[in-house]
């Protein structure tokens, strides 16, 4: 059986592998996005501090895409972005960590 021709660049394993973590990347960004907000606002924030919160976002992604943009240009990118992707996991990690057990600490409490 012959595969359509829009998939046959995933029979090489690197492009697989690369295609997979993009996918998920780009799955937890935009749950990410969404979390934080309703994260902040069920700890008691108000507007002030998810305005703060979307400011800090804003200021640490035009940061690091500066940043970003001279590292890019010495580290090879198959490092560049592993190492940039391991982060971003384990960053987003933390954060869902540190939220389920502050919701289980609010339900232990209750």
């Amino acid at each position: 059986m012959r595969l359509p021709r829009i998939v046959e660049p995933l029979r090489h394993r690197d492009f697989r592998l690369l295609w997979t973590g993009q996918t998920l990347t780009l799955l937890g960004s935009f749950v990410s996005n969404i979390a934080y907000p309703f994260q902040v606002l069920q700890l008691g924030g108000s507007a002030l501090e998810l305005g703060t919160l979307v400011t800090a976002y804003t200021g640490a992604s035009l940061l690091f895409l500066l940043v970003g943009g001279a590292v890019a240009d010495r580290v090879p990118r198959r490092i560049l972005i592993i190492i940039t992707e391991l982060g971003s996991g384990v960053t987003v990690g933390i954060v869902a960590i540190l939220g389920f057990a502050g919701a289980s600490a609010r339900a232990v409490a209750a």
